[in-house]
């Protein structure tokens, strides 16, 4: 992401309550929170699994001179409701199982990567192709579908200037979804247990990997026992990851994070194990206000569970879930559904095809459980 942006005063070290007890810091990557820094060496005796769910691209809205279509994003949340684009199928539908909201309403936090602006000013286009933006409510509709946290490090981020990307801050802090991107980190944190967010875009410059180093390091003196890395690169519609995905994801394995997930492509990538850590080059689009047929459908929501005893991580876990980002035969209705038999098992195979790493199977209701 171009420009290191200025955290909003509202979001600034923001506090967000959840239930049983968990806790979104959110705060500039060189200025922790007091209530982090405090408490960073209490002893963590937790015992028991934390479930987190990844998905891909989403876009809460689209091109400004589109906003009126009919079968647009803006039209269809107007015509639909916020809750539709997670919520059970109105219809009996062409595609699909069901609807997103069961896994990420019963996971311990869920995050996307949002591409575009959410504001409700009157602001400047910077000079690009594709310039994405919603109305700042449309924040709600993460909350409404169970997502806890949004990374921000893309190329849409800054569509309309650091004034949007401030906007699109407030907007998520206001609706109760943390943000996370180059310049400032997420940290999760329940019974002990802490779960820090970082994220970059395109290639890492030594500056960037040093700048990634430092906020690793921030998040393991915070008590982190898992570093999430959100990783924006790529070649858009491209099948296979290029160099630039691979260095930044081992640069990223390096430098001591947990799990590195991508997005960018727009369509699936494969998945590896690199230095022992898990990476996942791309999961596709989810909900895509940009584009009302996009040219692949596939998608892929990454559940992670990792298992802690005494407040030490033992074991991760992670399970792939195969699935559609509309509901609809020939064109996005932005309601991304689950799929099922073999269609699951077809998007299966293509991730197969485009992954180094030998994975294990599809299974019926249980996703393709990796170990």
């Amino acid at each position: 992401m171009k420009g290191k942006g200025i955290l909003p005063a509202l979001a600034a070290a923001l506090l967000f309550f959840a239930p049983a007890r968990a806790e979104w810091y959110v705060f500039p990557a060189e200025d922790p929170p007091r209530e982090l820094t405090d408490t960073a060496m209490e002893v963590c005796e937790y015992t028991g699994e934390i479930t987190l769910s990844f998905l891909g691209d989403c876009t809460l809205g689209g091109e400004s001179r589109f906003k009126s279509a009919a079968r647009g994003f803006v039209s269809t949340a107007g015509r639909e409701g916020y809750a539709y684009f997670f919520e059970k199928q109105r219809d009996a539908g062409t595609y699909g199982t069901g609807n997103l909201l069961p896994l990420l309403s019963a996971d311990d936090i869920s995050v996307v990567n949002l591409e575009g602006v959410l504001s409700d000013r009157q602001l400047e286009k910077t000079p690009k192709t594709f310039n994405f933006i919603g109305p700042a409510a449309f924040a709600k509709i993460l909350a409404l579908g169970g997502v806890e946290a949004a990374g921000l490090a893309n190329n849409h981020s800054l569509d309309y200037g650091e004034a949007g990307y401030r906007d699109t801050q407030n907007a998520l802090a206001a609706a109760g979804v943390a943000s996370f991107g180059a310049d400032h980190l997420a940290v999760w944190t329940r019974d002990g247990v802490r779960v820090g967010f970082t994220a970059s875009a395109f290639s890492l410059t030594e500056s960037a990997r040093s700048a990634l180093e430092a906020q690793v390091r921030t998040l393991r003196a915070l008590g982190c026992q898992l570093v999430v890395h959100s990783m924006h690169a790529g070649t858009e519609y491209s099948s296979k990851p290029t160099g630039q995905q691979k260095a930044v994801a081992r640069a990223a394995a390096q430098l001591g994070v947990n799990l590195v997930v991508g997005h960018h492509p727009h369509v699936l990538h494969g998945m590896d194990v690199v230095e022992g850590v898990p990476v996942v080059y791309s999961l596709g689009n989810l909900s895509f206000g940009g584009n009302g047929n996009p040219r692949d459908y596939d998608m892929l929501l990454l559940s992670v569970r990792i298992h802690l005893s005494g407040g030490e991580k033992k074991k991760l876990e992670w399970t792939l879930w195969p699935g559609r980002v509309s509901s609809e035969k020939g064109r996005n209705n932005f309601q991304p559904v689950l799929l099922d038999g073999e269609e699951a098992r077809r998007v299966m195979e293509k991730v197969q095809k485009r992954s180094d790493t030998p994975l294990e199977p599809y299974q019926e209701g249980l996703g393709a459980v990796q170990k």
